[in-house]
């Protein structure tokens, strides 16, 4: 089995670090990247009150189904829970819909993005727990100076 490193900002394919014996089988990795979701839950602009094609959790399950397989990593860059009126969900004990909506798509990799931490390290903390997949962050430290989420992961 071929080992990908994913590090918190970037995916890092080391083809050297990871040789490729001849009897090994060679594979094709699709990747697909969403990042910058904002709030965007279903294809509708809140402050406008208005349809908003530009991209929505709703609209990107489809395109996600479609180009899917056992080939394929998912993976969001953050800047998920802020923005579209998705600040009303923050308080709630429940997990917030853009995290509700990561979990059903099964995405494989979640980055917290800068607008994660508009709000208090308490919402970072929640949003972190209640993803599904494996959650990547770099040089974000609590209040006992360990990390909040892994830098890596194979």
């Amino acid at each position: 089995m071929k080992k990908f490193l994913v590090l918190a900002s970037f995916l890092l394919l080391t083809a050297s670090a990871f040789p490729v014996r001849a009897e090994e089988e060679t594979r094709t990795l699709r990747i697909i990247a969403t990042s910058d979701l904002h709030g965007k839950f279903m294809p509708w602009d809140y402050a406008l009150n208005a349809e908003s094609p530009s991209g929505s959790m709703v609209q990107l399950s489809s395109a996600i189904s479609e180009y899917r397989d056992d080939s394929t990593l998912l993976v969001d860059a953050g800047d998920t829970i802020q923005e579209n009126s998705a600040e009303i969900f923050l308080d709630s004990e429940d997990p917030h819909p853009m995290t509700q909506a990561i979990n059903a798509l099964n995405y494989d990799v979640w980055v917290t993005g800068n607008h994660e931490y508009n709000y208090s390290m308490d919402v970072v903390r929640k949003t972190i727990s209640d993803m599904k997949c494996k959650v990547l962050t770099g040089n974000v430290y609590g209040g006992n100076n360990e990390p909040i989420a892994d830098g890596s992961t194979m």
